[in-house]
């Protein structure tokens, strides 16, 4: 499976859509790169690192997750 299908897969959650304002034809439409604003738009890019992380083969599970820490500590500052 791709990384964009993972991503997708993840944010086809009608939950997750209702609750960041995601319709489901963004989510069909969307690639690695489509950009969302607001809250959607952070949440989206923190699935894509989490996703990109976690298929490095080089990285674990903490790493992974300490730099995803990281990166919503500096977005959300």
């Amino acid at each position: 499976m791709m990384q964009i299908d993972v991503v997708k897969a993840f944010l086809e959650d009608p939950a997750i859509q209702k609750k960041y304002g995601i319709t489901a034809g963004q989510v069909a439409q969307m690639t690695l790169s489509t950009p969302f604003s607001g809250e959607a738009g952070i949440f989206v890019d923190l699935v894509r690192r989490m996703v990109k992380e976690l298929e490095d083969q080089n990285t674990t599970t903490n790493a992974a997750a300490q730099r995803l820490n990281a990166h919503l500590e500096n977005t959300l500052r």
